[in-house]
């Protein structure tokens, strides 16, 4: 029997404050978590406080050219390390980071760019 997955709500304590503070529904914080440890296992050694914005850009882009990630999720995991990175490690950068969709370097998603998805405000109501 496969146990079942659960947040180490030592290790993302902060997150999971970031999330509510952002009104992300307790039921998605799951995927959002699962994205942060995704980008962290991405980024190999390195602690999650160390990345930069082509990290994220290097991450999000190999999503966009995933065949098994849909265009959703891509927006997901963007909101997700947006709220971790901005919210949780002070990178204000990740506030404003974003490119023309015609530098996406995605021919997968047309004229979609994961990175445009962050020009939007980093607290959104929970619409995800």
């Amino acid at each position: 029997m496969e146990k079942a997955w659960k947040i180490d709500t030592i290790r993302w304590e902060t997150y999971l404050g970031a999330l509510e503070r952002c009104s992300i529904p307790e039921e998605k914080w799951r995927w959002y978590v699962r994205w942060a440890e995704r980008f962290a296992a991405f980024l190999g050694e390195r602690p999650l406080e160390t990345a930069e914005r082509s990290d994220v850009e290097a991450f999000i882009t190999s999503l966009s050219h995933s065949l098994r990630i849909e265009t959703w999720q891509v927006r997901q995991a963007s909101d997700a390390l947006r709220i971790l990175l901005v919210m949780g490690f002070g990178k204000r950068w990740g506030e404003g980071l974003g490119l023309s969709d015609t530098d996406s370097g995605a021919p997968r998603w047309g004229s979609f760019s994961p990175f445009t998805l962050f020009e939007k405000p980093l607290c959104h109501g929970g619409e995800n």
